[in-house]
């Protein structure tokens, strides 16, 4: 017989007997422990996915706000210099500091634009000249060997320098393997050293440049310490590779004849150290180098999460990797190494991911500190790069408040280099290795 019938069944009248059968029924339910386990099991689930929660949160502010305060703390401390010998702004010889850019598009248009903005005739530039060895045709695969296939043409390139040299600019030609990214690594020394089509495409650079018959400075492999360029220092080029390939390179210039030429080292400064070696190891000695200098560039506040293109994306290399430190500790020691090389000192392209007042500001602190360390050309880094990554901006001076107030202020002080109005070029060379 079933408790729970017989206690609903209407035979069932006496009072006693249903207390009786209600009790029995009573025992036969599932103990009320159950329940209180249930209710406890629910909590501690409760707890244990507040605690991840709380532990996610946790991380999440540690590596947005903790992590690179901290990061560019040890960077501080880490990069400080030794043995930096800088002069006051006002012991800096008047006329002696010419400033430059590259310009956006290498357009003498953009150079002429911002003169007039600033009210500075720029007495110096910087072109780029890439050659595109990269990508689906970077090799020939019959052959063997890398194809050469340059994003500006010599001819181009010449034309191009021709312009400025007509307005008695001195020309910095930068050149070299351009192309970025994992996928398109190759060694650079097996380029100069086994290609006979890049070995041919170089002498007639080599030869263009004599044929000028006046001095041509040539930035050759730029930033060949960092990991970011094709040729850099990403896992198949050492520094001594960059170093033979550098030497190979200046020598295919000196039996064309291309005595003009002279050679400027530009490393990128080395305030990162996961992607970037420091500068000393891939110096190629006085011998085949006859300019040196660096890039510097500031890429903080940088977000860590942004929408490109419509797509959420995690920067984490931007964020991480460039930490928040001060001009001196990203630029002071390799300064010192520069300084004791003894060779004259060109700051090659520089420039900030600050916005606004704080950029202007973090530049006119790295400009400042060069022209104390006794640099005597400065460029600055102006083009408009957007679109090509979230790492890159507008580099453009009226992009920022204060830019243009600043680069008048900088370009008309007493140690600014003023244009005369001619040979212009043969003074700034002389006044560059004058000491």
């Amino acid at each position: 017989m079933q408790p729970e019938k017989i206690l609903h069944s209407q035979d069932v009248s006496d009072p006693a007997r249903r207390r009786l059968l209600t009790n029995f029924v009573e025992q036969l339910k599932p103990p009320r422990l159950s329940y209180d386990v249930d209710l406890r099991l629910n909590r501690f689930l409760q707890t244990k996915i507040s605690r991840r929660i709380a532990l996610a949160s946790g991380i999440a502010a540690a590596t947005t706000y903790v992590f690179p305060r901290v990061y560019g703390s040890v960077i501080e401390a880490m990069r400080m210099p030794d043995d930096l010998i800088l002069q006051d702004l006002s012991e800096i010889d008047s006329n002696s500091v010419a400033f430059g850019s590259s310009p956006h598009n290498n357009s003498l248009e953009e150079m002429l634009s911002l003169n007039e903005q600033i009210g500075y005739d720029a007495p110096t530039t910087n072109l780029f000249h890439t050659w595109d060895i990269s990508g689906r045709n970077w090799r020939d695969q019959k052959v063997g060997r890398p194809h050469v296939a340059p994003k500006v043409t010599n001819d181009e390139l010449f034309h191009t320098a021709k312009t400025f040299v007509d307005h008695d600019v001195l020309t910095i030609i930068t050149t070299g393997p351009g192309e970025t990214g994992s996928d398109h690594r190759f060694r650079l020394l097996d380029l100069v050293e086994g290609d006979p089509g890049l070995v041919a495409y170089v002498r007639d650079f080599a030869q263009r440049c004599k044929d000028l018959e006046e001095m041509v400075i040539v930035r050759l492999f730029i930033e060949g310490n960092g990991n970011w360029l094709s040729y850099g220092n990403n896992g198949l080029n050492t520094s001594r590779d960059y170093i033979a390939a550098w030497k190979k390179t200046v020598d295919i210039f000196r039996k064309e004849g291309a005595d003009n030429v002279l050679f400027f080292w530009c490393p990128n400064s080395t305030i990162n150290p996961i992607n970037t070696a420091p500068i000393d190891t891939y110096y190629p000695g006085p011998e085949y180098v006859d300019i040196v200098g660096a890039n510097v560039f500031d890429r903080h506040q940088t977000e860590l999460i942004s929408i490109l293109d419509g797509h959420l994306t995690f920067n984490f290399d931007g964020y991480f990797v460039q930490p928040d430190v001060s001009p001196l500790a990203n630029f002071g020691k390799d300064i010192v190494f520069l300084q004791k090389t003894e060779k004259p000192k060109v700051l090659g392209e520089f420039g900030s991911m600050r916005r606004n007042q704080a950029r202007t500001v973090y530049e006119e602190t790295i400009a400042e500190l060069a022209i104390r360390a006794g640099f005597k050309q400065l460029l600055w880094f102006f083009w408009n790069k957007t679109g090509q990554g979230i790492l890159e901006r507008n580099w453009m001076p009226r992009e920022d408040q204060g830019m243009i107030e600043m680069l008048n202020r900088m370009t008309h002080a007493p140690y600014a280099y003023q244009k005369p109005k001619r040979n212009n070029r043969e003074q700034l060379l002389y006044q560059l290795f004058a000491a």
